[in-house]
C-alpha cells in the first residue's frame, strides 16, 4: 500500500540533486492559491530554459507555499514518475541543501495519482532514502491530527511513519486502519516488501471510536490488507477490562465485499428432541450478483433439518431470494408410546423487477408453500399463527399502441387448518380495454354513439383442490380441471334530462370445457339412514349414494344478461350562524334493472336431473358444469330491480387556522349505503336481503367500518324462508342475519431527527434493503407509536322454532413501542378474546442500543408459545458469533 512512497521520494530526490547542482541557479518560492505541478511526462530537450512564473498574475495566498518547475533543462531518467505530483504546506517548506533534506510544516499534503499523504510534519532524507511523517504536539502539549495516508480505497492513520525506498520497508507507530467492518490498531508495525504488516500489541474492533468500547487484543499479529489478519493468543477486552475469554489464536477475514465463511450454530436443548446444534453451516459468496447459504440442524434424538437460501440482484434490473427448508422431526424416544415422527418442507421465493427496466413487461413472484407440520414443528415466532399460505408468480405485458394486454400467473392457496391446497397452474388472461367503435360516426362526444364502448377478455385456467399430502403428485395432476372463457361487454353511459346518467349494458359469456358430469343415484348403496320423530310419528329416511360420472367431450356454456341503471346526485344543505356553519348531505340513488334468461330450461342442455331416493320425492336438478373452473349459467329466470342509496355527510365549522374564510370542512360519514332488490321473474320470495355498509374516519385517525344485512322474510320451523314478511308477522323491517363492526386507529409521534429519513449511510444496496424491510429493523429515533383495533362479529343462528339466536365473537388487539431513552426501546403486541375470555398471542420485546453492541429480550409470557430469548451481541456481521444467548423455547414448557 505504501509502494508509491518510493516513486514520490525518487522525484523529490531528483529535486534535491537539482538544487545542489551549479547549473540550477533558480529556486522560486511563490505564495499562490493555484498549484503549479511538476511536469514529468513527455520529451524534455536540454536547451529548454527554466521559465519564471508570472507572479503578478497569481492571486497571493499567504497560507500556502508551493514549488513550481516547468520546462526543465535536463532529460528525465527512464525511472521518472509517470504522473503529475503536487505538494504543499500551510506554514513552510524548507530545503536543507547541505544535509539533503526537505521539510514540510503544518498540514503538509502530497498528491500523486491516487496517492495522498497528509501530516503536520513531513521530512525527506535523500541520503538515507527515507520519507517520514509524524503527528505534532504544540507547546501546550496538545496533539495535532494523526498522519493520514490514502491510496485508492485503502487508508489509515498513524502517529508516525517512515519508509525506506531503497529496501522497500517501513515502520509505523500506532497504526489504525479500517478494514471492512472492523478497525485494526497496532502500536508498532513493520512493513515488508510483500505489503504485509507485522505488529506488536494489535487490537481488532468493530467500534469506530478512537477509544473503542471493546477490542480483541493480541501481542503479535500479521496483517495482509484486504485479505486477512492473523494473531497469536488473543483476549477479549471490554471497557478496558480484560475478560476471561481467551483464544489460542485469531483469524479475522478483512476482505472487503462478500466473503465466504463458516456460520457457527446455535446450541440448546429441546424437551422431546434432545440437545441440538441449529442453523450452522457455510456461506458462499459466489459473486457480486448472487450468494448461497447452506445451514442445517441436528438433534441428539435423531431429528435433523436442512436449509438453503440464495439471494440475487442485478442493479436497476431485479432483486430476489430463493429458499428451501426440509426437516425430519422425531419426538420422544422410540420405545415411548407417545413417540411420533414426521417430515416437512417449506419453499420461499420472492422476485421483484425494477419498473424502469422493461416498462411494458413485468415479472414478479411471491411464493410461500410447504407442509402443514413444518410450520407447527419448526416455527419459533408468531409465524405459527399463520392459517393461510398464498403464492403468486405472475407475468404481464402491455402492447403499446393497442388496447390489448396479456397476463399469466400461477397461484397457490393453502389452508393450514383443513390441510387443503388450491392451485391454478397456470392461468392466463388476454384483455382488451374499452374501445369506442362508433365514435367516428358523430361529432357529439356525449351522444350514445360516442359513448358506446366494448371490452373483451379471454381467459384460461387449470385449477385443482387437493389435500396437501397429495400436492405435486400424480393424483393431483389427475384432478386438474381446465377451461377457457370469453367475455364481451358493451355499455353506453349517457346523460339524460341533464341530471341523470343512464347506462344500458349487455354481457355475453362463453366458457369452453373438455369434460362435464352426469349424476345418477345408486339404489344398492346406502350412505345413511335418518330417523326423525318418535313412536308412531317417527319417519325413517334413507340416503343412497349418488354416482357422478365424467363425460370427456367438448362442451360450451353460452349465456348472457342485459340491463340498465340510472343514477344521479341529490344535494341538501343547511347553513347556520355560529361555530357550526353548514351541514351538507349528498344522496346518490341508483336504480338498476337486470334480466337473465332461465338457462336451466332443458332446451339449453345445461342441467340434468337425478332421483336421490327411490321414493317419488321428485327429481333433483344439477348443473353439468358443476365444479368447472369458470362455472356455468345460473338456473332460473331473473328480472330484478335493484336499489342502492349512497350517502355522505359533511359539516363546516369555525376554524382559527383558516385566516381567510375561518372555515374547516369535516366529513362525518364517508359512505353509508343501503341496498336491496326485487325479482320480477320469481313466483315468491321476490325481495332480496337488505344490506347496509358504512365507513368513516374520526379526526383523521379512528377508522370505523360497519356492515350487515336483514332478511325481510320469516323462517319456518325447518329454518327455511317462507313467503311472509317480518313486517307483517313481527312488526320489524327484517330479521337480522348478521353484521360486523371494525374499529382501528394508530398514532405515531414525529421523528426527533431527520424526519424525511434521508441518509447516505451504508451502500445504496444496504439502504434499499432497509427501506424495503422496515419491519426487520428497530427505529430508535421515533419516540413512540401505537396501533389498536377492535372487531365485533354478530351472527344470527335461529333456533328450531325459528326464534333469533345471536352469537357474537369480539376481540381487541394492540401493538406499539416506546423509546424509553434514546437507546432503550420496548415493543408490546397483545390482544384479548372476549368470547374465550383470554389473551391472544402476546409478546414483549426490549431492545438496547449499545453503540457497537446491541441487546434484545423477547418474552412470550403465556399461551402455547410461552418462551423467552435474551441476546447480547456485536452489531457487525464479521463478529456475529461474539454474543451471549439465553433462551427457553416453548417446547420446554
Amino acid at each position: 500500500m505504501l509502494r508509491k512512497f518510493l516513486l514520490i521520494t525518487l522525484l523529490l530526490s531528483g529535486f534535491g540533486m537539482c538544487f545542489q547542482a551549479k547549473s540550477a541557479p533558480f529556486v522560486y518560492y511563490n505564495a499562490q492559491s493555484n498549484p503549479f505541478p511538476v511536469e514529468t511526462v513527455g520529451e524534455l530537450r536540454p536547451d529548454t530554459i527554466p521559465q519564471i512564473p508570472d507572479t503578478a498574475a497569481i492571486a497571493a495566498d499567504a497560507d500556502s507555499l508551493e514549488l513550481n518547475g516547468k520546462n526543465l533543462w535536463y532529460t528525465l531518467s527512464p525511472d521518472a514518475l509517470d504522473a503529475l505530483i503536487t505538494y504543499k504546506g500551510v506554514d513552510s517548506i524548507v530545503y536543507d541543501l547541505d544535509s539533503g533534506k526537505t521539510y514540510i510544516y503544518a498540514k503538509g499534503e502530497i498528491n500523486y495519482g491516487t496517492f495522498y499523504l497528509k501530516a503536520d510534519f513531513i521530512a525527506f532524507d535523500w541520503a538515507a532514502k527515507t520519507i517520514c511523517a509524524e503527528q505534532v504536539t504544540d507547546s501546550n502539549g496538545k496533539k495535532g491530527d494523526l498522519v493520514f495516508f490514502r491510496d485508492g480505497d485503502e487508508e489509515f492513520k498513524a502517529e508516525s511513519m517512515c519508509y525506506n525506498f531503497g529496501t522497500k520497508k517501513g515502520k509505523i507507530h500506532y497504526f489504525k486502519a479500517q478494514e471492512g467492518e472492523g478497525f485494526i490498531g497496532v502500536v508498532d508495525a513493520k512493513k515488508t516488501t510483500d505489503d504485509a504488516y507485522f505488529g506488536d500489541h494489535l487490537s481488532y474492533t468493530t467500534c469506530e471510536l478512537d477509544h473503542p468500547h471493546f477490542y480483541i487484543a493480541a501481542k503479535k499479529a500479521k496483517v495482509k490488507p484486504q485479505e486477512i489478519a492473523v494473531t497469536g493468543p488473543a483476549n477479549l477486552v471490554i471497557a478496558d477490562v480484560p475478560t476471561p475469554l481467551f483464544l489460542p489464536f485469531g483469524i479475522f477475514p478483512i476482505k472487503r465485499g462478500q466473503t465466504s465463511g463458516l456460520i457457527l450454530p446455535q446450541y440448546g436443548s429441546h424437551i422431546s428432541q434432545g440437545y441440538f446444534l441449529r442453523n450452522g453451516g457455510y456461506y458462499f459468496a459466489l459473486s457480486d450478483y448472487y450468494d448461497l447459504m447452506l445451514t442445517g440442524d441436528i438433534y441428539s434424538r435423531g431429528s435433523w433439518g436442512l436449509h438453503t437460501m440464495s439471494r440475487y440482484a442485478l442493479k436497476y434490473k431485479f432483486t430476489g431470494s430463493l429458499g428451501f427448508d426440509y426437516s425430519v422431526n422425531k419426538f420422544g424416544l422410540r420405545f415411548d408410546p407417545a413417540y411420533s415422527e414426521n417430515t416437512g418442507f417449506f419453499v420461499r421465493w420472492s422476485h421483484s423487477q425494477d419498473a424502469k427496466t422493461l416498462p411494458n413487461n413485468k415479472f414478479s413472484a411471491s411464493v410461500n408453500l410447504g407442509s402443514t407440520n413444518y410450520l407447527q414443528d419448526n416455527s419459533y415466532s408468531s409465524s405459527y399463527l399463520t392459517n393461510q399460505l398464498n403464492s403468486t408468480v405472475s407475468y404481464s405485458r402491455v402492447f403499446p399502441g393497442s388496447p390489448f394486454s396479456l397476463s399469466a400467473s400461477a397461484r397457490h392457496s393453502q389452508n393450514i387448518s383443513s390441510n387443503t391446497v388450491s392451485a391454478a397452474l397456470p392461468e392466463a388472461q388476454l384483455n382488451m380495454s374499452r374501445i369506442y367503435p362508433l365514435k367516428s360516426l358523430t361529432d357529439n362526444r356525449n351522444s350514445f354513439l360516442a359513448q358506446f364502448g366494448v371490452t373483451y377478455a379471454m381467459g384460461m385456467q387449470n385449477t385443482v383442490t387437493t389435500p396437501d399430502s397429495l400436492f405435486f403428485t400424480r393424483d393431483m395432476l389427475d384432478d386438474l380441471r381446465s377451461g377457457f372463457s370469453h367475455k364481451v361487454s358493451a355499455s353506453a353511459p349517457v346523460k339524460v334530462l341533464k341530471y341523470f346518467t343512464f347506462s344500458p349494458y349487455a354481457n355475453y359469456t362463453e366458457n369452453w370445457y373438455f369434460e362435464t358430469i352426469r349424476k345418477r343415484y345408486d339404489p344398492y348403496t346406502v350412505i345413511d339412514t335418518i330417523q326423525t320423530g318418535t313412536g308412531e310419528d317417527s319417519i325413517i329416511s334413507t340416503e343412497y349414494l349418488v354416482q357422478t360420472d365424467t363425460v370427456n367431450a367438448f362442451k360450451a356454456a353460452r349465456f348472457y344478461n342485459m340491463g340498465a341503471s340510472v343514477t344521479t346526485k341529490v344535494y341538501a344543505m343547511a347553513q347556520f350562524n355560529g361555530k357550526l356553519k353548514a351541514i351538507r348531505h349528498v344522496l346518490t340513488p341508483t336504480v338498476s334493472f337486470n334480466y337473465t334468461p332461465d338457462f336451466g330450461d332443458p332446451r339449453y342442455g345445461y342441467y340434468g336431473e337425478y332421483y336421490p331416493t327411490p321414493s317419488n320425492d321428485g327429481p333433483t336438478p344439477y348443473s353439468i358444469f358443476e365444479g368447472a373452473v369458470y362455472g356455468g349459467p345460473g338456473r332460473g329466470e331473473i328480472g330484478s330491480i335493484g336499489l342502492n342509496l349512497g350517502n355522505t355527510l359533511d359539516i363546516k365549522v369555525y376554524s382559527k387556522k383558516d385566516s381567510v374564510k375561518h372555515e374547516k370542512k369535516i366529513r362525518l360519514i364517508e359512505n353509508l349505503s343501503v341496498s336491496s332488490g326485487y325479482n320480477l321473474a320469481a313466483d315468491s320470495l321476490n325481495f332480496s336481503d337488505i344490506g347496509f355498509s358504512a365507513y368513516t374516519t374520526i379526526a383523521k385517525k379512528v377508522r370505523i367500518n360497519v356492515s350487515g344485512s336483514f332478511d325481510p322474510y320469516v323462517l319456518d320451523t325447518l329454518g327455511r324462508s317462507i313467503n311472509k314478511f317480518e313486517w307483517n308477522e313481527n312488526q320489524r323491517i327484517g330479521r337480522f342475519n348478521g353484521g360486523n363492526l371494525a374499529i382501528s386507529t394508530d398514532f405515531q409521534s414525529l421523528r426527533k431527527e431527520n424526519p424525511e429519513m434521508i441518509t447516505d449511510a451504508g451502500t445504496e444496496e444496504e439502504r434499499e434493503m432497509v427501506w424495503s424491510n422496515p419491519q426487520d429493523y428497530i427505529d430508535f429515533t421515533t419516540p413512540w407509536n401505537l396501533s389498536v383495533s377492535y372487531n365485533l362479529r354478530v351472527t344470527n343462528l335461529p333456533t328450531s322454532a325459528g326464534a333469533d339466536s345471536l352469537f357474537t365473537t369480539q376481540s381487541a388487539s394492540f401493538s406499539g413501542d416506546i423509546a424509553v431513552t434514546p437507546n432503550w426501546k420496548v415493543q408490546v403486541t397483545s390482544g384479548y378474546d372476549f368470547q374465550l375470555k383470554d389473551f391472544t398471542y402476546t409478546s414483549i420485546d426490549i431492545y438496547r442500543d449499545l453503540h457497537c453492541w446491541q441487546m434484545s429480550f423477547r418474552w412470550i409470557p403465556f399461551g402455547v408459545r410461552q418462551s423467552y430469548l435474551f441476546n447480547i451481541n456485536v452489531k457487525a456481521g464479521v463478529l456475529q458469533d461474539l454474543k451471549l444467548t439465553r433462551r427457553k423455547d416453548w417446547t420446554e414448557y
